[in-house]
């Protein structure tokens, strides 16, 4: 039995530690509010604050999960200089009768301290993407198979995308004083339905534009944002508009007629994220949830374990 002395130092230990806790995250919301005073409303000075949080934790897991039978879990490797290296995930899922896994691998090489090659790899096929740079290390040439497509700045942000495929096409990018991308205008080949061929070009091209909306929060970081043309969170990677999500500020929240529903923590990073398309929740709401660690004084690669299923479902690569 306890005796009342040892009650005691641990009720003062406990609280002690409710109380360094608590002093923690009311330090941190001062801090960002001191911050924004201090910046006068600055937007950019803002941005620089919250991107030197952003900067100290690497995203090293995300997980999706719809039920026992359909989830993703993602793992992140860092080298010595945080930079990611590798991406490995284990998906499970139904399908013909019974449940399958499948195991994604990506690896990235670096020229020059730049992000230069992507090598992705899974069951059924593999690919390749290169990537090129200026001399400031700036990516101003991607290429996927016989799909190439060549960046142009202006002010020192990224405004204007065009194409080897097509010469006639071409994207325009607008960015409000937050450094989001809120208007996308796209020059593409008009087209029009055939009873035969169904959706056929016409020769003739048209404007689209394409406008969206975010909320005032970090970015999750894996320190690859110069390679803006792919992004590392499960079923993203270069589906569009993953440049207007790599290239902007903040979270992406609203575009077309889907949106995206974050939970945040203290540092204001997101740990969970939910999709709707026209507003509508999916049976199970599906979620993914991000899990970070400091690298502050980073020496090794990711300490998180790759655990494969023990399973002869399927053969993994």
């Amino acid at each position: 039995m306890l005796s009342s002395k040892k009650i005691t130092t641990f009720a003062a230990s406990l609280y002690n530690l409710i109380i360094y806790s608590l002093m923690k995250k009311i330090l941190f919301t001062l801090a960002v509010a001191l911050s924004f005073i201090s910046c006068d409303n600055n937007p950019s000075e803002v941005n620089d604050f919250l991107n030197t949080i952003r900067k100290k934790y690497l995203v090293e897991k995300i997980t999706w999960y719809d039920d026992e039978t359909n989830h993703k879990e993602a793992y992140y490797e860092y080298d010595n200089n945080n930079r990611l290296v590798r991406r490995i995930i284990h998906s499970t899922y139904f399908e013909q009768g019974r449940v399958k896994y499948d195991t994604i691998v990506d690896n990235y090489e670096y020229t020059k301290g730049n992000l230069t090659k992507i090598t992705h790899k899974d069951v059924y096929f593999s690919y390749t993407y290169d990537l090129e740079y200026d001399n400031v290390g700036r990516l101003i040439t991607s290429k996927y198979g016989n799909n190439i497509m060549h960046f142009c700045y202006r002010g020192g942000k990224m405004d204007s995308i065009w194409y080897d495929n097509d010469p006639e096409c071409y994207t325009i990018l607008k960015y409000d004083e937050h450094g989001n991308i809120v208007k996308e205008i796209m020059r593409v080949p008009e087209t029009e339905m055939d009873d035969i061929w169904g959706e056929t070009p016409t020769g003739d091209y048209v404007f689209i534009e394409n406008e969206y909306e975010y909320d005032d929060k970090i970015r999750p970081f894996f320190n690859i944002d110069n390679a803006f043309v792919y992004d590392p969170i499960l079923g993203q990677g270069t589906t569009h508009p993953v440049y207007i999500r790599m290239l902007s500020t903040n979270n992406l929240i609203k575009y077309s007629r889907s949106s995206w529903h974050y939970t945040y923590n203290e540092e204001g990073l997101p740990i969970e994220l939910r999709s709707r398309f026209e507003g509508v929740t999916p049976v199970n709401d599906p979620k993914y949830a991000f899990t970070y660690r400091k690298c502050d004084g980073y020496v090794g690669t990711s300490t998180a374990t790759i655990t494969v299923p023990n399973t002869d479902a399927n053969k993994f690569i």
